[in-house]
C-alpha cells in the first residue's frame, strides 16, 4: 500500500507540474499586474500606436507617436479611461482561454506587402507573459482577431474591419 502511495503522490507532482508549463513565448514575470498591450508599428505612415489595458487600475491609456508630421496621430488614439469590471473579466477570461493560449508566439511577419503595419499583444495574466506578433493581412486564427477586437472594444476603440478574413 506504501508504494501505491508514493506513487499516487509522484504522479499528482508530475500532473501539477505539467500544468504549470508555459506556452510558447510565456516567461514568468512574479508580481505583475495582470495587463494587455496592443501595439502596432505602421513603417508606411511612420505611426506606432499603443493600448494599455490595466487590471490593477481597471483603466485604458492609449498613446500614440508619428515620426512623419504630414500623419498625425488621430486625438482618440491618445486616450485613457475606466474599463468596467465585467469587461475586464471577460478580456482576462479570454486571455486565459484554451482558445488564446494555444495561439503562436509569431505568425508570418514577412508581409503581403512592403511597409504592412505590425501588430503585437503583450498579455501579462497570472504571473505570466507571452508575446503574439503578426503582420497585416497575414492569415491568422479566428481566436486571435476576436481576441484583438476585444482588447479594441475594451479600450472604447473602434475595430477593425476584418471583411473577407
Amino acid at each position: 500500500m506504501s508504494c501505491l502511495r508514493h506513487t499516487w503522490a509522484l504522479l499528482t507532482l508530475v500532473t501539477l507540474g505539467c500544468a504549470e508549463l508555459p506556452v510558447e513565448g510565456e516567461v514568468v514575470v512574479r508580481g505583475a499586474s495582470a495587463q494587455v498591450m496592443r501595439r502596432v508599428d505602421s513603417p508606411e505612415a511612420g505611426l506606432t500606436w499603443v493600448v494599455t489595458i490595466d487590471s490593477a487600475t481597471a483603466t485604458w491609456h492609449s498613446a500614440c507617436n508619428s515620426q512623419l508630421d504630414q500623419v498625425p496621430c488621430p486625438a482618440r488614439w491618445k486616450n485613457s479611461g475606466a474599463v468596467s469590471p465585467g469587461q475586464l473579466e471577460q478580456l482576462f477570461r479570454r486571455a486565459n482561454s484554451d482558445a488564446v493560449r494555444a495561439l503562436r508566439a509569431q505568425y508570418d511577419l514577412s508581409a503581403t506587402y512592403v511597409d504592412a503595419p505590425l501588430y503585437e499583444l503583450i498579455i501579462t495574466a497570472n504571473s505570466r507573459r507571452r508575446t503574439i506578433r503578426w503582420a497585416d493581412l497575414t492569415t491568422v486564427p479566428a481566436a486571435l482577431l476576436a481576441f484583438d477586437d476585444l482588447v479594441l472594444l475594451s479600450a472604447n476603440m473602434p475595430t477593425p474591419d476584418r471583411a473577407g478574413r
